[in-house]
């Protein structure tokens, strides 16, 4: 919800003026998970294989900040004559997290012992705080190796 004052009480607002709203937010989250995935080979070839990949992820989000920043050119005169630029802010702290993953993997074998990997996959994240409506989605490509030692 959006309310807007008067500057001046005794003018009002004429109702069929027309201006427009730009809003905007900036999002910073810090969250620790434990994917816990299976996967599955779907080719392989020489030294490729490739792997589908599936499976849950548990976390624990601790710290989120929203700022929600408001900014328009044709209503300048009407909330900011004093240069004051209204952010709305709105902070969580230590929530949990589930959701679930699904994604591919890419395995380069160098050697006997070096493998290289990609792994490109999807997430959908819930918080379980006091919003269940808190979803996010995130895309990641995920390059790695790795050494066997014996």
């Amino acid at each position: 919800n959006l309310k807007l004052s008067e500057e001046n009480p005794g003018t009002p607002l004429d109702s069929t003026e027309v201006f427009k709203i730009d809003m905007g937010m900036h999002k910073k989250s810090v969250n620790w998970a434990i994917p816990i995935s299976v996967e599955r080979k779907l080719y392989s070839k020489s030294d490729w294989s490739i792997f589908a990949k599936s499976g849950l992820i548990l976390g624990f989000a601790s710290y989120s900040k929203e700022d929600i920043t408001h900014f328009s050119e044709s209503c300048a005169d009407l909330c900011f004559n004093h240069g004051f630029n209204p952010t709305i802010s709105n902070q969580k702290l230590n929530q949990y997290t589930a959701g679930f993953l699904f994604g591919m993997s890419v395995e380069w074998i160098l050697s006997p012992r070096i493998i290289i990997a990609m792994n490109p996959e999807m997430s959908k994240i819930m918080n379980m705080g006091q919003r269940i409506s808190d979803k996010s989605t995130k895309w990641a490509i995920n390059l790695g190796g790795v050494y066997r030692i014996k």
